[in-house]
């Protein structure tokens, strides 16, 4: 159970570490401007909104940025994308530097990751884990009616663990979060859930009831919306 500030205080932390490590400087200029040149070049990134999340009056180049916008890739297809970086508005440093785009829905873990696998440019993108996703791209996901409380609103999506032991037996399990100053994740197996929620319309006692298992199923049975990153982020 976390919250969003708490995560993103977690990744501003680990931020903070490599950045202030390095006593503000910023080595390894050749890395600094790859995933700019990607937007701009290849993936011909627009702006709709920016947003300053973490502003450094003392060091503006060590402020976190948030541009909203679309990226295109090679079938002229436009995607919602959101870039989150660390360093002055539309240059980032080379500590904190991602992209993320929406890629559909999947129906397993290892789907989920093949979406993003076979994103242009091959092989640079990959799935969110939970940090990611309540620190910086929660948005970009539906809100959906939660199935434990029908009255609420939540997200569900398909997150890495952290833990590649754990994740090559992870089979279907994706993560639910509910909305609220206490944010409330719990970690689901998709067949069995869409077999709960199945059952549960089928057993629902008032029209009311049997409405919100039926929305709620319609929701999800094609599968588990899946957010793909790219980029350079620093390591605990």
């Amino acid at each position: 159970m976390r919250s969003f500030c708490v995560l993103l205080k977690m990744l501003i932390m680990m931020t903070s570490v490599a950045v202030f490590g390095q006593n503000g400087s910023h080595s390894d200029d050749s890395r600094n401007n790859d995933l700019s040149g990607l937007l701009k070049d290849e993936l011909h990134f627009t702006r709709s909104s920016h947003e300053e999340l973490l502003p450094n009056s003392e060091k503006p180049s060590l402020s976190i940025h948030r541009e909203n916008g679309l990226i295109t890739f090679n079938n002229d297809q436009k995607v919602k994308a959101v870039w989150v970086y660390r360093g002055i508005k539309g240059k980032p440093n080379r500590d904190l530097d991602l992209i993320a785009v929406e890629a559909g829905k999947a129906k397993t873990f290892q789907a989920a990751r093949a979406t993003c696998a076979k994103l242009t440019p091959l092989g640079e993108w990959r799935l969110v884990n939970v940090v990611h996703v309540m620190a910086f791209f929660s948005d970009m996901l539906p809100a959906y009616p939660m199935w434990d409380r029908p009255q609420a609103k939540g997200r569900f999506f398909w997150s890495t663990s952290l833990n590649e032991k754990q994740d090559k037996k992870n089979k279907d399990d994706f993560f639910s979060a509910n909305e609220g100053t206490e944010e409330q994740f719990q970690v689901l197996g998709y067949k069995k859930f869409i077999q709960w929620v199945t059952a549960s319309e089928t057993h629902s006692k008032s029209a009311e009831e049997k409405a919100y298992f039926k929305r709620l199923l319609k929701e999800t049975e094609a599968g588990i919306p899946v957010i793909c990153i790219q980029g350079k982020e620093p390591k605990p």
